[in-house]
């Protein structure tokens, strides 16, 4: 992961996060399970589900909107503590790029 770190001014800083593939196929891994539990697909019990059918049978907007949640929140908390910032007020993000 990429993170550049910016300050317009003495109190404010801008950070710029460029997650590397990996880091992204993690969280959507991790996403995934998430779903594995509650997507029912014929012939599966519960939760015994391979990923690659809880991908084709979950709503693709939830798992989008789960995935960015989670990509924010981790790699987010991986930017700060390597740039050791210690942020005073919840963050303004601005998403550039979302394939």
């Amino acid at each position: 992961m990429q993170v550049k770190v910016t300050n317009p001014s003495p109190t404010e800083a801008i950070l710029t996060i460029e997650p590397t593939l990996a880091e992204l196929n993690s969280i959507k891994k991790h996403t995934l399970e998430h779903f594995k539990n509650t997507v029912k697909v014929p012939g599966f019990r519960a939760g015994k589900t391979p990923i690659e059918l809880v991908e084709k049978h979950t709503d693709q907007n939830a798992l989008q909107s789960r995935f960015l949640d989670e990509a924010i929140e981790q790699l987010y908390r991986q930017a700060l503590q390597s740039k050791e910032l210690r942020p005073v007020e919840s963050p303004k993000i601005t998403l550039k790029k979302f394939v």
